[in-house]
């Protein structure tokens, strides 16, 4: 596997825009004046606020796989870091960078799909289109009014 810049810059974009929605979660969970955020009940809002904090950190800790921090550094300038960490890491339990830089980006881009599946959800319940069980809730057309 030959990582690129574009490569590493991408699956950064998809960690902050986890996170992103993650801390929105979160603040929508906390909301008690808005719609339809006004109608959740307790159970409801702690649901989906454990779901978005849980997002937000697999967000952070899935860019600790890359050998980064999740911050807004372009990702050009962390390259030569990227790849000292994954010859580091090699090093240490005796593979190649290239094994290395393989199994790390495959977990990191499962983290990023079930993190995005646990967001949705919690999104879903945030905004009455679903219940904590999963089952999805038909409104009227009343709903939006």
């Amino acid at each position: 596997m030959d990582l690129g810049i574009q490569d590493i810059e991408n699956l950064k974009q998809r960690l902050l825009n986890l996170r992103s929605r993650a801390e929105q979660a979160i603040a929508n969970s906390q909301n008690q004046n808005d719609f339809p955020y006004v109608t959740l009940n307790h159970a409801q809002r702690i649901f989906a606020a454990v779901l978005a904090a849980q997002v937000r950190d697999t967000a952070q800790a899935a860019c600790k796989h890359l050998g980064l921090e999740l911050n807004t550094t372009p990702a050009a300038e962390q390259m030569e870091k990227i790849a000292t960490f994954f010859s580091q890491s090699a090093s240490w339990i005796g593979t190649t960078p290239s094994a290395m830089e393989s199994g790390r980006i495959s977990a990191v881009e499962a983290l990023i799909d079930w993190a995005t599946q646990l967001i949705g959800r919690a999104e879903r319940v945030l905004e009455k289109d679903e219940t904590m069980s999963g089952q999805r809730l038909i409104h009227s057309e009343l709903w939006e009014k």
